[in-house]
């Protein structure tokens, strides 16, 4: 059996960062990734972001070998934390020391029963990037796009489809583009943004079938405030619905679980040697309670925690992870808690063109921060949140 001095299981942003921490504090200890992609850890925005717009395969992969650790791809499919032991697809069982879990999330798969298998896109891997690429119709020829879903990606990947000359329609059942966080009027605003660079924004609208039909599906899309239903034809659909803690991993090998793998400060499991971070950790933030937290700066700094503390390094994870976006004409970088359903209030720079909105809880005090079109205030934002306070009056 193979020896390992820390074996982390998932091989994307996470598990570069732990590696990085753990090479800088041990630097002769033998350090394997196990992931299911050749790759290795590559830059995940960049498949909404980066490739789209000129930036090659090449330059977002993270180069594992530089750090001395090596790079297993195959899938781990057993583990057992009693005997510090894990198990590949093709048999190979592994002693390790440490084990980090970074196994992450998969995309929720739509219910569409009318399509053979693979005819519905989803964007999570390099593979799944390069799918989408040799699928899509060749730019002018007409032929529709079908996003479903107006959330985070899915509002990423239809501007990056329509700047790249494909004819884009959006279907998500919010009323706005990324209606869960941004206040109303700004998802709106989002919605005409949308509109005027030529996607057909389908606001209020449920996918509720598919069938092919030679090379089209027809889609039946429910209004969800009149109940109508009609049917239009697409040449490809790509789905960005949400997604789910992969998690099957730990739940079999008896550790704990709970829309994630449950972790302390550190980022230690309740199973001895065994840590997780990136999106699969559930981990106790100090100011919002037990959290999963789905983004890249996230997955960084988790990763770095995390490895700190399988060295023998360790600190309390204190850390406000951030998020942004770019949407057109408008970006905005936000930490904490964004629910569009919280009360927010505003401090425009320039009215519902540049400033910073706050999200407030029940007793006024600011839970979320979102920089909307003026960059360069979220470790501002970020004191804030920590220190409890009532939203600032505008200047």
């Amino acid at each position: 059996m193979t020896e390992i001095d820390y074996a982390i299981v998932g091989a994307g942003m996470a598990a570069f960062t732990a590696a990085q921490a753990i090479r800088d504090l041990d630097g002769d200890a033998r350090i394997v990734l196990f992931g299911s992609e050749p790759e290795g850890p590559y830059q995940r925005p960049a498949l909404s972001k980066g490739l789209w717009q000129g930036e090659r395969e090449e330059e977002i992969i993270f180069g594992v070998e530089e750090l001395g650790a090596e790079l297993i791809s195959r899938r781990v499919v057993r583990l057992e934390p009693g005997l510090r032991r894990l198990t590949d697809e093709l048999g190979n069982e592994y002693g390790y020391r440490k084990l980090l879990l970074t196994t992450g999330v998969r995309p929720r798969r739509l219910p569409l029963a009318g399509l053979p298998g693979g005819s519905v896109h989803y964007l999570r891997t390099l593979a799944d990037y390069r799918r989408l690429r040799a699928a899509l119709p060749e730019p002018g020829a007409g032929l529709p796009v079908l996003v479903i879903g107006g959330g985070f990606l899915g509002a990423e990947i239809s501007a990056a489809l329509n700047q790249n000359g494909h004819r884009v329609t959006m279907a998500f059942p919010e009323a706005g583009i990324s209606g869960l966080i941004l206040p109303a009027g700004l998802a709106q605003q989002v919605n005409a943004e949308y509109t005027r660079n030529g996607i057909e924004v389908l606001a209020g609208h449920m996918v509720r079938g598919a069938e092919q039909t030679g090379e089209t599906v027809t889609v039946a899309l429910e209004e969800t405030a009149s109940g109508e239903v009609s049917e239009r034809e697409f040449s490809l659909l790509l789905a960005a619905v949400g997604s789910t803690p992969a998690q099957e991993l730990a739940g079999e090998a008896g550790i704990a679980v709970n829309d994630g793998i449950v972790v302390d400060e550190l980022f230690r499991t309740d199973a001895p040697g065994v840590f997780a971070a990136g999106d699969v950790a559930r981990y106790p933030d100090p100011l919002f309670g037990p959290r999963r937290v789905e983004h890249e700066d996230h997955a960084l700094h988790s990763g770095m925690h995390a490895g700190l503390a399988m060295a023998g390094e360790g600190q309390p994870y204190g850390h406000i992870p951030l998020f942004y976006s770019a949407l057109y004409g408008s970006s905005y970088e936000a930490a904490g808690l964004l629910d569009s359903r919280m009360a927010t209030r505003a401090n425009w720079a320039q009215p519902s063109s540049s400033g910073t909105i706050y999200y407030l809880d029940d007793r006024g005090i600011v839970r979320g921060v979102l920089l909307w079109n003026n960059p360069g205030g979220i470790d501002e934002a970020r004191e804030l949140l920590r220190r409890g306070e009532l939203a600032p009056a505008a200047p």
